[in-house]
């Protein structure tokens, strides 16, 4: 092969190769384009999301939480006589479901223990409600919407029992 085929190859291939570098410019345009539309339409969905879970009474419970009644010297089962500590449990969460249920915004642990009279400044109670809203968290009737911002899920409803 002499040196003039050589030529035409390679003019051959840096036009192919030039031809695939404006194919791809125009797709990296093209997925940029596509890319803040999506970012766009993925901000407006969660400014509705956030508007619609404000929204008091749009949804019908689906769960209602019933807040238990007093039930002193109740035993838990298998406990050789030990008082019912899951009463006690049970009866502390309802309560802060309630509150969560009555205030129908976002609240962090600290508002949690100011509501329900106890000192925001003591860390242990403070982080019992944190531990309470946690487990509710994992059984779905609470959520939190930003780290440390905790409210109902939809569709769960605090009543009296």
């Amino acid at each position: 092969m002499g040196c003039g085929s050589v030529e035409r190859v390679l003019e051959e291939y840096v036009a192919a190769c030039r031809g695939e570098v404006e194919r791809l410019r125009g797709e990296v345009e093209r997925i940029g384009l596509l890319l803040t539309d999506r970012e766009g339409e993925l901000e407006r969905l969660l400014t509705a999301q956030q508007v619609l879970a404000s929204l008091p009474g749009v949804h019908p419970p689906t769960e209602l939480v019933v807040l238990p009644a007093a039930r002193a010297g109740q035993r838990e089962p298998g406990s050789g006589g030990a008082p019912a500590r899951a009463v006690e449990r049970e009866r502390f969460t309802a309560v802060l479901l309630d509150v969560l249920s009555s205030k129908r915004r976002p609240m962090r642990c600290k508002d949690l223990v100011l509501a329900l009279d106890g000192d925001p400044e003591v860390p242990r109670e403070v982080e019992k409600v944190r531990h309470h809203l946690k487990r509710e968290m994992r059984a779905g009737r609470v959520l939190e919407r930003e780290p440390g911002q905790f409210t109902l899920a939809r569709g769960v409803a605090v009543v009296d029992g």
